[in-house]
């Protein structure tokens, strides 16, 4: 399912592309960092199943230790194509990762010493997770102002794998509904062919249900967070 969305999205992307030749025309790939998510919901249940204690290490007499759960963030990466209609007024598409993140949780049992060595130990669970978005709306921008502003409707594909202490492995996927809005910012001169943009974007969702992945098994259902925020830099190609 995930292939076939990614592709049917390229497609579009590129038929646009193709389409808007003999028209003003942009292409925009960013990535940056973002905050929200199914993160939130991933550590509040494994806290509430107890995935939250603190593993201690020792070497030589020094001692860290490492507070869970933990999340591991990766880094976004998104495309754009947009076709100029009027002066003020584009539309565009966008398709790609919005958000992917890896969660730990750690469970302690004991700890065990020898000589210069030591630590705390017991069992780990991870879940990794994917968001896969496609979006389209339209993009304004105002006279004597470089910002832009761009509005519409979307669609989240969440792909979530669970390793649990046993090393079973639990795959879910949810797809949920969504409203982006975004604002873009061109660095240095847009008249150029290529340039950089910051950017932020902003995704209202609901939640996603996926079963309980901190316990073998179960039924019962968890909802994940599908909001975020996403700041970052995109490489812009520009016909004007």
């Amino acid at each position: 399912m995930k292939k076939n969305i990614t592709l049917s999205c390229l497609f579009l992307l590129l038929s646009f592309i193709s389409f808007s030749q003999t028209s003003k025309w942009f292409v925009t790939v960013g990535s940056g960092y973002s905050f929200g998510g199914p993160a939130n919901g991933i550590k509040n249940q494994m806290r509430k199943s107890g995935w939250n204690d603190m593993d201690e290490d020792m070497v030589l007499g020094f001692n860290w230790s490492t507070n869970y759960p933990r999340k591991n963030p990766g880094l976004p990466l998104m495309l754009t194509a947009g076709k100029k209609l009027k002066e003020y007024k584009s539309i565009y598409f966008t398709a790609g990762l919005a958000d992917n993140a890896t969660v730990k949780g750690f469970k302690k049992e004991g700890e065990a010493y020898l000589l210069i060595l030591g630590g705390s130990y017991g069992r780990y669970i991870s879940v990794d997770y994917k968001i896969w978005q496609i979006a389209g709306g339209y993009q304004y921008a105002f006279p004597n102002a470089r910002i832009k502003l761009g509005f519409g409707p979307s669609l989240l594909l969440l792909n979530s794998k669970a390793t649990n202490a046993d090393s079973s492995i639990n795959k879910q996927n949810s797809l949920v509904p969504a409203l982006v809005g975004n604002a873009r910012l061109p660095l240095g001169r847009e008249k150029r062919l290529f340039g950089v943009e910051f950017f932020i974007q902003t995704t209202l969702a609901p939640p996603a249900k996926v079963e309980d992945f901190t316990k073998v098994g179960s039924s019962d259902k968890v909802s994940l967070g599908m909001s975020n925020l996403t700041l970052g830099l995109a490489l812009a190609l520009r016909r004007k």
